[in-house]
Order: C-alpha cells, then sequence, then structure tokens
C-alpha cells in the first residue's frame, strides 16, 4: 500500500470511529444510565461474548490493568458484572455480566435500535443497501486486522 493510501485509510478510520462512537453514544437512553463512559463500554463489550478476562477488558477499554479493574469492581459493586476463576488457572481472572447487567444491555440495545431504526428510517432504500453491505464488508475487514498481530 502507497503512503497516499496508508494516510486515507488511517485516517477514515479515525473517522469512522467517531462517526461510530457519536451514533451509538448519542443513541443510548441516558434518563436511565449512570455509568461513565468506561462502564458503558465495559458493559457493552460484555454484553456481546460469554465473558472476557480482565486482560481483554482492558485491551478493549484501551486502557490499563488497574484501570479496567477499578473499572470492573465497581461494575461489580453495582450488581451488574460478575468475577470468576479459571479452574486451571486460578490467576486468570474472567468477568461477566450479571442478569442484572444482560436485563440492562437488552434494554438498552432495544432502546439503540429504535433510535437507530428512525435515523436509518431517513435514507433511500439505495443508501440503506449501501449502508447494510458496506457495514458487513468493513466488520470482516476490521476482524482480519484486528487479528494480524495476534
Amino acid at each position: 500500500m502507497d503512503t497516499m493510501t496508508n494516510d486515507t485509510s488511517i485516517m477514515a478510520l479515525f473517522e469512522i470511529f467517531f462517526s461510530c462512537q457519536k451514533v451509538l453514544l448519542h443513541s443510548l437512553d441516558y434518563r436511565e444510565i449512570k455509568f461513565s463512559r468506561h462502564q458503558i463500554y465495559t458493559l457493552l463489550a460484555l454484553g456481546s461474548r460469554e465473558s472476557m478476562t480482565m486482560g481483554r477488558v482492558a485491551e478493549s477499554l484501551a486502557a490499563s490493568r488497574e484501570q479496567a479493574t477499578r473499572v470492573v469492581a465497581s461494575l461489580v459493586e453495582e450488581g451488574y458484572v460478575e468475577r470468576f476463576y479459571d479452574e486451571t488457572n486460578r490467576k486468570r481472572v474472567y468477568v461477566r455480566l450479571t442478569s442484572k447487567g444482560r436485563i440492562f444491555i437488552e434494554k438498552e440495545k432495544d432502546y439503540v435500535k429504535h433510535q437507530l431504526e428512525a435515523r436509518l428510517a431517513h435514507l433511500s432504500d439505495a443508501e440503506l443497501d449501501e449502508f447494510l453491505t458496506s457495514i458487513s464488508s468493513l466488520k470482516a475487514i476490521l476482524k482480519k486486522v484486528e487479528t494480524v498481530d495476534k
């Protein structure tokens, strides 16, 4: 990839990141949310998986393990998340949503879905098809890029 294409791609990713963040975060029901941004990100990340290691939580927050531990501790205290240990390696700590956390995430996902449906209703059928195709392609490509260094 030449430098010009590389620079354009990087800038496009930043723009996409901030646009996605803006659309999704502005679609949440803030009347019901009493969490910090890191807490919301943690709950959303856990809502898409069965469980995560604390290292993976830190990675998803782009934060240190210490910061992730503080975020998770507050969510455990509130009853939205629980910690558990790998039976074969007690040093490995996992976290997962509790039933209270799952109910919260499902409620927020439903609210966001309705908010986004209203926003997407302003697109033409052709624009909506292009959006859905593009999102699917981007998701698949980003998954490949994400795993290159692992």
